[in-house]
């Protein structure tokens, strides 16, 4: 009758196999993926291929689409963001949030605007109804609810044209929902 049960052989290793063991550890651990850019976790909804051609002088890239940027102005308003992220993280305690901007990780993509119904541009990817709705907004077949920024990949800001870049303010700070906390004024830049 044969035995039913596994056995478990525990072989001894030499000081050689330790060391070599410790040696590799040490270097996964050391050299393994250290990406100091944002981490949030954010589910993706867009699958854009990035290829910035823009680099502008904060260190952020930019991928134009094609679209004319006026670089300065854009520059402009993310230093004001990050001043305005510094300053709000320190008024209300945020510790996590009180280095600057991770300028060298974030990539602004700018893609086609979609026809929408407002002045406002969109981006082609349907949000749902009743985050329209919450705004007061009723989606029609002719008008669906859209969204008009998306993250991608924790790092890339997909917007439209109009380049809103509230999405560098949930990237920076990790909240989801920044529209009831004190960074929403920093969105608003």
């Amino acid at each position: 009758m044969s035995n039913p049960y596994r056995t478990l052989t525990i072989v001894e290793k030499g000081p050689e196999e330790l060391l070599l063991l410790l040696l590799l550890f040490f270097l996964l651990v050391k050299c393994g993926p250290n990406n100091q850019c944002y981490r949030n976790g954010f589910t993706n909804i867009t699958w854009y291929d990035i290829s910035p051609d823009i680099a502008l002088e904060s260190g952020i890239r930019v991928d134009s689409g094609g679209w004319e940027i006026d670089t300065k102005k854009l520059d402009e308003r993310l230093t004001s963001i990050d001043k305005c992220l510094i300053d709000t993280a320190k008024e209300f305690g945020y510790i996590d949030v009180l280095s600057g901007l991770k300028t060298e990780c974030i990539v602004i993509k700018v893609v086609d605007p979609v026809e929408g119904c407002s002045e406002q541009q969109f981006i082609d990817v349907l949000a749902p109804e009743k985050l329209c709705k919450a705004k007061g907004v009723e989606p029609t077949p002719n008008c669906p609810c859209r969204w008009r920024t998306a993250l991608q990949d924790d790092n890339v800001v997909i917007t439209p044209p109009s380049i809103y870049l509230w999405e560098v303010v949930r990237m920076h700070t990790g909240l989801d929902l920044i529209w009831d906390t004190p960074f929403v004024k920093c969105a608003a830049l």
